[in-house]
């Protein structure tokens, strides 16, 4: 019985090995996203604040989603934070985010799993002349990525 846990536990980490390695769509805007080695906790340890980089196509918004998966003992601790939308340059921009332990549980100082979604969509603007002779202004959200990007970060306690 006691192997059969082990290999359970090792399964869950090969799986998410495996998702890392297939992450990404079909077709995919942000052409990189770079993950800062270093995370910072927070005091108590439910939150980290994690940064890096990404690129996009000028003109599109990129919003992040950030997941930490790190295993202490037998439990997986997970977060999740988002990045607020930014526009992007076509440059490399950075990033920052607050990710939120699950609550119950709290981050340990140490290496962890992140793993970032990235959706890019762009805006236009359209006049459209209506059957009446007047004008109509519509706004359309076209989305133009979705991509996933992974890596280990190292979780170190807050110092002031």
């Amino acid at each position: 019985m006691r192997v059969t846990n082990r290999l359970f536990a090792r399964g869950g980490a090969i799986a998410l090995a495996a998702f890392m390695m297939v992450g990404g769509a079909a077709f995919a805007d942000t052409s990189s996203v770079g993950i800062d080695p270093t995370g910072v906790l927070s005091a108590n340890r439910a939150s980290a604040t994690l940064t890096g980089t990404a690129v996009c196509t000028a003109g599109d918004t990129a919003t992040l989603t950030v997941h930490i998966y790190q295993s202490v003992g037998r439990l997986i601790n997970i977060g999740i934070g988002d990045v607020s939308p930014f526009t992007c340059s076509g440059n490399s921009g950075t990033w920052s985010a607050v990710v939120n332990a699950i609550p119950g549980l709290t981050f340990q100082p140490g290496p962890a799993t992140v793993v970032v979604r990235s959706v890019t969509t762009v805006t236009t603007t359209t006049i459209v002349t209506n059957p009446d002779g007047s004008t109509t202004t519509a706004t359309i959200t076209t989305p133009t990525g979705d991509s996933e990007f992974g890596g280990v970060v190292n979780l170190r306690p807050f110092h002031k």
